[in-house]
C-alpha cells in the first residue's frame, strides 16, 4: 500500500470514530423530557381572591445541575370577610316619637381613652339629602364621655325620628365616611323605651329602658 493510500484510510478511519463518538454523545440527551409534568422546571401559583390572599408554589429542581426553584407565599390581599373594628365614638341610644310633650333625642358616647373632636361630623335619619345636622367646630367629645341630642335644641337637630314604619341614623366624619349607624322598624322605640346598645357602647341594639345621658341598662 503506498504512502498515500495508507493515509486516506488513516483520515477515512478517523471520520468513522468521530461520528460513532458523537451517536455516543448526543444519546446522553434524548432520555430527558422538558414538558409542564416532567420537565425542566415547573411552577404554579394560585390567587384565591374570594379570600383575599395569594399562594406562591415553589419551583421543582431543573435537570442539568439547576437548583431546587424557591417557594413562599404571596402577601394577604385584604381583611378579606373580618368585621370592621368599632368606632371610637358610637350612636348609644336613640327615642324616636316619643308620647306628646317630650322630643326625639339621640345619644352619642365617646367608648375610647382620649378626647374626639367631632366637629364638623353629620347625624343623618333616612332622608340624607334634606334631613342633617352638622356638629359646630370645637365641638368635643372627652373620654367617656355622653352627648346627647334633642331635637330642636340649640345645637341639635331639627328633624325627626319616624317610629313608623321606622327609621335610621347615621354618623359621619368630617370626610364623608360613615363612623356608625343604626336602623330599627316600628315599635322598637319611644318612650319609656329607647333603641340602645347592650352591653354599653358596644353590644348590638336592643329595645330597652331610657337611660338618657347614661350608661344602658
Amino acid at each position: 500500500m503506498t504512502p498515500y493510500s495508507s493515509l486516506r484510510w488513516a483520515v477515512f478511519a478517523a471520520s468513522l470514530a468521530t461520528e460513532a463518538c458523537n451517536r455516543d454523545f448526543d444519546s446522553l440527551f434524548t432520555s430527558g423530557t422538558d414538558d409542564s409534568t416532567g420537565g425542566q422546571s415547573t411552577n404554579s401559583a394560585s390567587d384565591t381572591s374570594s379570600s383575599g390572599t395569594t399562594t406562591g408554589g415553589g419551583g421543582s429542581g431543573g435537570t442539568g445541575g439547576g437548583g431546587a426553584g424557591g417557594g413562599g407565599s404571596g402577601g394577604t390581599g385584604g381583611i378579606g370577610g373580618e368585621a370592621p373594628l368599632m368606632p371610637f365614638v358610637v350612636v348609644n341610644e336613640v327615642v324616636a316619637d316619643p308620647p306628646s310633650g317630650q322630643e326625639d333625642w339621640l345619644e352619642l358616647y365617646n367608648r375610647s381613652s382620649e378626647s374626639v373632636d367631632i366637629g364638623g361630623w353629620k347625624i343623618t335619619d333616612s332622608e340624607p339629602a334634606v334631613h342633617s345636622f352638622v356638629f359646630p367646630a370645637g365641638t368635643t367629645l372627652d373620654a367617656g364621655q355622653y352627648l346627647v341630642l334633642d331635637r330642636d335644641a340649640a345645637n341639635s337637630f331639627t328633624f325627626g325620628f319616624d317610629k313608623d314604619p321606622g327609621d335610621q341614623v347615621k354618623l359621619y366624619d368630617g370626610a364623608g365616611n360613615i363612623v356608625d349607624s343604626t336602623s330599627w322598624v316600628r315599635a322598637q322605640v319611644g318612650q319609656p323605651n329607647s333603641w340602645g346598645r347592650f352591653p354599653n357602647g358596644t353590644g348590638t341594639f336592643s329595645t330597652r329602658t331610657a337611660t338618657k345621658g347614661a350608661a344602658n341598662q
